[in-house]
């Protein structure tokens, strides 16, 4: 028994030393070791309880710590595991909710303005089907966002005038109907005053006046007396 208590008391010198220089982890390991040789010994007992709290408030600040400087050098996945696991030492700490809710703002609004470029992007060479998507993904996250909204109205429009070109270009032979040709006419109007005009939409623009001018040849014009 002198021998175990002799052993738990060289436990807990080390640990204390340990603790002065604040290597909280390795205390912590010498107090549990004493507690577990003699877990009568109170002393022992009170040093875990209290070396488990400083453990995870060392923890809790250093993983904020880490969180923020990925954070501030926008490695926003970096920082967001850090602030979570510092959460699971300290679920209410005031810091660590506060960094995380920073870090999901930042990360929204560059994922915003990303798509926002490859929207602009897709538009430009005249993609715009994906365009169409981006925008949509933006307002999934924001419907408030006026770029986006905007974005969806334009690339509509221009899938809709896009098909319907494509359709004339594809069916020349139905522009022997004066209808038709009349509806060619009208499209071809819209689709002079679309702006900016991408080399896919000049082409079609100059095949589809090539089509109408080819058509009205071939319509017999009635002329009234």
């Amino acid at each position: 028994a002198a021998d175990q208590r002799a052993k738990v008391m060289d436990l807990m010198a080390t640990g204390q030393s340990h603790e002065r220089e604040e290597r909280y982890d390795l205390a912590l390991a010498d107090y549990e070791a004493a507690t577990r040789m003699d877990s009568a010994y109170a002393p022992a007992r009170q040093a875990v309880e209290r070396l488990k709290d400083q453990v995870a408030e060392a923890h809790y600040n250093h993983l904020v710590s880490e969180g923020l400087n990925a954070f501030y050098q926008n490695r926003f996945n970096e920082a967001r595991r850090h602030i979570q696991a510092a959460l699971e030492y300290r679920p209410g700490g005031h810091e660590a909710r506060e960094a995380l809710r920073q870090i999901e703002t930042a990360a929204r609004e560059r994922q915003i303005a990303r798509l926002r470029q490859q929207g602009r992007t897709a538009e430009d060479g005249e993609h715009w089907d994906r365009a169409l998507k981006l925008y949509e993904d933006a307002l999934a996250i924001d419907p408030a966002l006026q770029f986006a909204a905007a974005g969806t109205a334009r690339c509509r429009e221009r899938i809709r005038i896009n098909k319907r070109l494509r359709y004339y270009l594809d069916h020349p032979e139905n522009l022997s109907s004066e209808r038709y040709l009349q509806e060619a006419r009208d499209l071809l109007f819209v689709a002079e005053g679309l702006a900016p005009r991408g080399p896919q939409l000049a082409d079609q623009i100059q095949a589809l006046d090539a089509r109408i001018q080819a058509a009205q040849t071939r319509i017999p014009l009635t002329v009234l007396s």
